[in-house]
């Protein structure tokens, strides 16, 4: 089964299996609001759920993905990435 959500906030609050976010880092400001957005991306997964993130091949992009990188691997340990 199959569910669309346009944004994080909608009302269904079940885990899911994966999450898709696309070009939505670029959109925020502050590296601290973009740690809580991937974090609370991460949250709403179920056990074993996949995050694809997206960002632009542009050296920005990079370090966002980089960040993003570090900040799971610390909260998710690296033998669980």
């Amino acid at each position: 089964e199959i569910h669309w959500r346009r944004c994080l906030y909608d009302s269904v609050e079940e885990p899911l299996d994966l999450i898709i976010a696309s070009y939505v880092q670029m959109e925020v400001k502050g590296q601290v609001s973009r740690d809580v957005l991937v974090k609370r991306l991460w949250s709403r997964l179920r056990p074993g759920g996949v995050l694809v993130l997206i960002e632009p091949g542009t050296p920005t992009g990079f370090r966002f993905m980089h960040n993003t990188r570090e900040l799971l691997i610390s909260r998710v340990g690296p033998d669980n990435f």
